[in-house]
């Protein structure tokens, strides 16, 4: 990795994170768009043309990530936390199974 390169990496990252909080509207998703951002730089440095602007290349895959990674949230769904969904509303399977059981055994005996 080039010393320019990395130098304008590290010069950009406060102007990324603002721009990831702007998207996300989180930090946590913020941060982890950014380091998602910059992997993802560093893995194909090679396509980055010295002479054009790093930002706007910066700033784009960000946002290329960010459109991903919401389209692949509305095709799984919403996500919920286990711990917040109510419990299930209806009957127990195994009270209903044990209910019939006992059912079936009393109709037997009386039928002797």
């Amino acid at each position: 990795m080039s010393d320019e390169f990395q130098q304008r990496m590290i010069d950009f990252l406060p102007r990324l994170r603002r721009f990831a909080l702007g998207l996300t509207g989180r930090a946590a998703e913020a941060d982890d768009l950014v380091q998602d951002a910059c992997v993802r730089a560093l893995t194909r440095r090679d396509q980055w043309q010295p002479g054009t602007k790093f930002e706007s290349w910066m700033f784009r895959i960000a946002q290329n990530l960010w459109i991903d990674k919401r389209r692949s949230a509305k095709s799984k769904g919403a996500h919920q936390d286990i711990d917040s969904v109510p419990e299930p509303s209806g009957d127990d399977g195994r009270d209903v199974t044990e209910g019939r059981l006992t059912l079936a055994r009393v109709l037997k005996g009386a039928r002797r």
